[in-house]
C-alpha cells in the first residue's frame, strides 16, 4: 500500500546518516487511486514536519524543490537505528533473562529496575511529543508501535505524519468535537469513536497511546489475534479491553484506565501521563530516572492532578505552549485559543 512505501519506516540499513522519503513513480500508472493518495500523505507530511520542533518527533533535513506535488517530490530525514517493535524483543530477552534462576546470576533484581525505567522513559517520550502536538492543535491519529523509532543515541523519534490533521477553531462542533475522516490508523490502537466513524478530537491519540502503553509493560501487543470483526464488534462497541496486570503501579494503573476510557472528557492530558510516567520511574528507579526526571524539553505548563476542575484548568484540551515554546521563533501560528475552549475533564486523585 502507500503507507507501508511512504512510512519507509525511516530506518535504513547500512551506514548511511540520511533517508529518501518519496513515492514510487511507478504507481502512477498501476495504482492511480494509490498513487494519489500517497502524494497527499507526503504533502501533508511535509506540512507538519515544517511546522514542528521538538525532541522526539523525527527532523527533515531537506526537502525537494518544487512543492509537494510536483513529480519525483522527496523528503530528506535523519536515519533510525530501530522501531519500537524491534526494541520490544530486546527489552523481552532481556525480561526472560532476569526471571528463574538464570536471574540470580545475572544481576536481575538491578536489571528489572532498569528494565522498567528504560520502557517508561520510551512512553514518557512519546506522550511528550504528543503533549507537544497537542498545544500546537495537531492530531497524530497514527500512533502505533511501527510509527516509533529510535536514532542512533537512542533517542525516541515520532515519524510519519501523513494522518495528521490540525484542529481549526471554525471546524469545532457545538460539544467541542470535530468532524475528521473516521477509521483513520492502525485499527489496534485506534480510538472507538474513530473506529465508529464518529465525531472525535485530540483525545483519540490519549486513547492510542494508552493501547502502546499496556504493550510496553506487557511485552505484546493488545488484543492479541483480534480479527477486524472483533475489534468492531468487542473493542468499539462493548468496550473490551486489555486485563491490567496488578504488578504494575497502581498510579500507571488508573492513568491507563482513564485514557482508554469511552467517554473522551475522562481521558487525562498527555500532561499529567507524563507526571505519573515521571513518579513512577524516580520510585522504581531513582539513580537511572534521575536524568528522565530532569528532562527539560518542551512539555507545556506544569501538571495538576485533582484541584481545579473548572475555570481556566491547564490540563483539559489541547494545551498551550510553554512560554520557552513562545520565545522560540515559530515556524507557523498555532491558531488563536483559549484555555476555556475544550470542557475540562473530571480529575480522578493520583495516589503520591
Amino acid at each position: 500500500s502507500s503507507k507501508e512505501y511512504m512510512s519507509y519506516r525511516a530506518v535504513h540499513r547500512g551506514q548511511a546518516k540520511y533517508v529518501i522519503k518519496r513515492v514510487a513513480e511507478e504507481w502512477e500508472y498501476q495504482n492511480r487511486i494509490t498513487f494519489l493518495k500517497g502524494v497527499i500523505d507526503l504533502a501533508m507530511e511535509t506540512k507538519f514536519l515544517n511546522s514542528v520542533n521538538h525532541p522526539n518527533i523525527i527532523e527533515p533535513r531537506g526537502f525537494a524543490e518544487g512543492g509537494a506535488f510536483q513529480p519525483g517530490y522527496f523528503i530528506v530525514l535523519d536515519r533510525l537505528h530501530e522501531t519500537l517493535p524491534k526494541k520490544i524483543k530486546t527489552w523481552t530477552t532481556t525480561d526472560r533473562q532476569c526471571k528463574g534462576i538464570t536471574g540470580v546470576f545475572v544481576g536481575g533484581k538491578a536489571k528489572v529496575a532498569k528494565l522498567i525505567t528504560d520502557r517508561l522513559r520510551v512512553a514518557f517520550d512519546v506522550a511528550s511529543a504528543l503533549h507537544y502536538m497537542h498545544s500546537m492543535n495537531i492530531v497524530y491519529r497514527d500512533l502505533k508501535p511501527d510509527n516509533i523509532g529510535f536514532d542512533v543515541r537512542n533517542s525516541v523519534k515520532i515519524f510519519d505524519f501523513g494522518l495528521a490533521k490540525e484542529m481549526r477553531e471554525e471546524e469545532r462542533n457545538a460539544d467541542g468535537l470535530f468532524k475528521m475522516t473516521g477509521f483513520t490508523g492502525s485499527i489496534r490502537y485506534m480510538a472507538p469513536e474513530v473506529g465508529l466513524r464518529r465525531p472525535y478530537n485530540h483525545t483519540a491519540d490519549i486513547y492510542s497511546f494508552s493501547m502502546l502503553l499496556w504493550y510496553i509493560l506487557a511485552l505484546e501487543p493488545p488484543y492479541g489475534f483480534y480479527t477486524p470483526e472483533m475489534f468492531l464488534q468487542r473493542v468499539f462497541q462493548l468496550g473490551h479491553r486489555p486485563v491490567v496486570m496488578q504488578e504494575w503501579p497502581e498510579n500507571i494503573q488508573t492513568v491507563m484506565k482513564r485514557s482508554w476510557d469511552v467517554r473522551l472528557h475522562v481521558r487525562p492530558s498527555f500532561n499529567i501521563i507524563m507526571k505519573v510516567l515521571k513518579k513512577e520511574a524516580s520510585k522504581i528507579n531513582p539513580t537511572d530516572a534521575r536524568e528522565f526526571l530532569a528532562y527539560t524539553g518542551p512539555m507545556g505548563p506544569p501538571a495538576t492532578i485533582g484541584g481545579n476542575s473548572g475555570h481556566g484548568n491547564t490540563n483539559s484540551g489541547p494545551p498551550r505552549p510553554s512560554q520557552q515554546q513562545q520565545k522560540q521563533p515559530p515556524r507557523r501560528s498555532s491558531g488563536n485559543r483559549t484555555p476555556a475552549e475544550m470542557a475540562p475533564p473530571p480529575m480522578v486523585p493520583i495516589r503520591s
